[in-house]
């Protein structure tokens, strides 16, 4: 089992990976960060790698696209 990133770190990760996968120019990095902090508040979510999490979360949306 992976030790869990500390939470800035893991929300970081999470933001980061949101703006590389669904590539949101246009949002602003802080309500990237705060969508990344709903995540983490996720306790389902926050059990996974960052980037598993935001896959996770992005999951819906990109099956539209």
């Amino acid at each position: 089992m992976r030790a869990a990133a500390p939470t800035s770190d893991w929300i970081e990760a999470v933001s980061a990976r949101l703006q590389r996968q669904w590539q949101w120019p246009s949002l602003d990095p802080q309500r990237m960060d705060d969508v990344a902090l709903a995540l983490w508040r996720d306790e389902n979510l926050r059990a996974m790698d960052p980037d598993q999490a935001a896959d996770k979360w992005l999951a819906p949306a990109m099956a539209d696209r």
